[in-house]
């Protein structure tokens, strides 16, 4: 999504969330000249990246379950630098 705006020369600052904020605001900006096209697909786009977020995040409950549940993964995370 960067590479798409960035040829279209805008830019926005390091990190994710900063990102994540300014794609917002120029997705609600009526003022900024993007294409609808570009505008369909940059939303697309952040819906997809919403929904692999809410995925990690289920996988990422399941994981830590899991690992409570079970006597050698509690054991292991009680390890530095592993848990």
């Amino acid at each position: 999504m960067r590479a798409i705006l960035l040829e279209r020369g805008l830019t926005f600052p390091k990190g994710r969330r900063k990102f994540e904020i300014g794609l917002a605001s120029l997705l609600d900006d009526t003022d900024i000249d993007l294409s609808k096209r570009i505008s369909a697909l940059l939303a697309d786009m952040r819906e997809e990246w919403k929904e692999m977020d809410r995925r990690i995040a289920e996988l990422d409950r399941e994981f830590a379950d899991r690992a409570k549940s079970n006597e050698a993964t509690r054991r292991l995370l009680t390890i530095p630098g592993i848990g």
